[in-house]
């Protein structure tokens, strides 16, 4: 009786340590899956960017500098709408970030520019207009200078910060979480596999296996609570606001897609109970 009730103890301490390694294992794939294919793709970083409302950011805030700029030299800014559409700055901000972010082959660091350049060579050719309609004196090389003056703040509104720091960290980022993602994913497989071997009683070892579902994805959910908690109470202050909504929409994003994964895990943790039911009453 006493080998007996030593074994069976056994059996089950050796369930609970490995439903907590399980669970450990279906953490680190399930979140490092969630980053790679979420906030830490390339192609994702970079939709995030190149969206209206951050282009639309710029567009206005690119427009009103050149209207203050228009205004403190007494030149007319009623063609300013004409010259920075949403279409062009689009088009410079898709360049930058697909160059930058997401390494696409069919930009490169002069694309960018560019785009910015011709949409900056109308404005001498507007402010030469504005003052020939309104009989001002056109100076040439003031006109070049406005011009370049905007075309300086243009392309420092479109290029984001320690552009290549975060260039470098989606790079390393990117071949850690294959690694992490191929590491736990065959442990898990592993462990599971040992888990459900554990004894004789089969239903004991599924439902244990059950648990670390059910463990990850209540943890999860727990963690992007807890980050969303904080995003709300502690503002990080980015400067212009555009990019400030931008990196907030960002950080949700990566919020919503944790929350995916513990709603997933939640779902398989459900089927698994649903199977230890059936295998209970079956036995």
């Amino acid at each position: 009786m006493s080998a007996s009730a030593h074994e069976t103890k056994l059996t089950k301490n050796m369930r609970v340590f490995l439903s907590f390694v399980l669970f450990v294992l279906v953490a680190v794939f399930s979140i490092s899956l969630c980053a790679k294919t979420g906030f830490a793709n390339k192609s994702t970083v970079k939709d995030q960017f190149v969206c209206y409302e951050y282009a639309s950011g710029i567009k206005d805030d690119v427009k009103e500098y050149a209207v203050d700029l228009y205004t403190a030299n007494g030149v007319p800014c009623d063609n300013l709408d004409s010259i920075f559409t949403y279409e062009k700055v689009y088009n410079a901000v898709s360049a930058y970030y697909g160059y930058n972010i997401a390494d696409e082959m069919e930009y490169s660091q002069q694309s960018y520019e560019k785009i910015i350049n011709e949409i900056c060579s109308e404005i001498s050719a507007d402010i030469e207009a504005q003052l020939k309609n309104t009989d001002m004196q056109y100076n040439s090389q003031s006109a070049k200078l406005l011009e370049n003056e905007i075309n300086e703040y243009f392309k420092s509104a479109v290029e984001l910060p320690y552009i290549d720091n975060i260039k470098t960290a989606l790079n390393v980022s990117s071949v850690a979480l294959y690694a992490a993602i191929g590491v736990s994913g065959f442990f898990m497989l592993a462990v599971a596999l040992i888990t459900f071997f554990v004894g004789t009683k089969r239903f004991r070892s599924v439902r244990a296996i059950g648990i670390s579902f059910w463990s990850a994805g209540i943890f999860e959910l727990a963690m992007a609570l807890v980050v969303y908690i904080i995003s709300c109470i502690k503002r990080v202050d980015l400067f212009p606001v555009y990019l400030s909504k931008q990196f907030y929409s960002f950080v949700y994003m990566g919020i919503s897609n944790v929350v995916f994964c513990a709603g997933t895990l939640l779902l398989i943790a459900v089927i698994i109970s649903a199977i230890v039911w059936k295998m209970r009453k079956n036995s």
